[in-house]
């Protein structure tokens, strides 16, 4: 009761109480809110927003709701990275996070190189404390018989969202052709795509090595890069025979798709595609 009165007294002597229904206000005449402060207020110790009191870095923000959340100052400081199936729980006070996502690549075969998986990047809305559940594409497997075909990348799905993203696979190439990449369009979602390379044709070329010798160079295709920026992609098989004589005078192996998405080479047997992966910044 001493510091009831000690908290009035001070009020008549610095200031004014007012309530309303069930507002209270200091300095105020007709409080608005449940606390309606007219003035300075000073706060020794931790402020908390429904029971949470953030995180070092953290601000008061408001959510697209309306509501009154922490978040950070700077939005995505932090990545999570998921190579094989998982959940991601969405932290307390994060209410948008961005999302990148590679579908895997198709194999290779004979036929040519494989396709790349799809790309996507996506900015969502979300809920503190809901899980994610996180599905990583299998690269699609080469050819076992010459000739022969290759399988398709797995899609890469991130569900438990509004509306569920979906990065597809690239194709896997056939026992004549390439592999080529696929298109999705998703209702409702917040994304772009970026399509997989195709994967490329098989070429053969002849030229003169020297003086007396004429050779033909056998090149199979390249499987094809992912996005978004396409840097890098496998290089196919290439077979050069003396035109003359048949002798193998040399034979450089595919070699392995790029992670993620890349698209499998092409080759007698050609090469798996990569898996894909999901990274969520937040």
């Amino acid at each position: 009761m001493h510091v009831v009165r000690i908290f009035f007294i001070s009020v008549l002597l610095f200031g004014s109480v007012a309530v309303t229904a069930q507002n209270v206000g200091i300095n105020k005449t007709n409080p608005q809110q449940s606390l309606d402060v007219n003035g300075n207020v000073n706060i020794d110790g931790k402020i908390y927003m429904n029971g949470v009191s953030g995180t070092t870095g953290q601000v008061l923000q408001t959510t697209s709701s309306g509501s009154t959340a922490w978040a950070n100052l700077k939005n995505y400081t932090y990545v999570a990275t998921y190579t094989n199936n998982g959940n991601f729980i969405v932290p307390a006070g994060v209410t948008r996070i961005l999302i990148e996502a590679w579908g895997a690549g198709g194999g290779g075969s004979s036929g040519g190189g494989g396709a790349a998986g799809n790309y996507i990047f996506s900015v969502q809305d979300v809920t503190p404390s809901t899980s994610l559940t996180i599905t990583i594409g299998t690269g699609g497997l080469n050819a076992t018989t010459n000739p022969g075909a290759a399988t398709d990348g797995g899609e890469t799905k991130i569900e438990g969202l509004m509306s569920p993203l979906t990065a597809l696979g690239g194709g896997g190439s056939g026992s004549n052709s390439p592999g080529s990449s696929n298109r999705y369009a998703l209702s409702g979602a917040k994304f772009i795509q970026v399509l997989g390379q195709n994967g490329e044709t098989n070429t053969t070329s002849y030229t003169q090595k020297n003086a007396t010798t004429f050779v033909t160079i056998q090149k199979y295709g390249d499987g094809g890069a992912s996005g978004p920026n396409y840097n890098v992609k496998c290089q196919g098989q290439t077979i050069i025979v003396n035109e003359s004589t048949g002798i193998l005078i040399s034979n450089n192996l595919p070699t392995a798709a790029p992670y993620p998405g890349g698209g499998g080479s092409g080759g007698s047997l050609g090469k798996d595609g990569a898996n894909g992966m999901v990274l969520i910044w937040y």
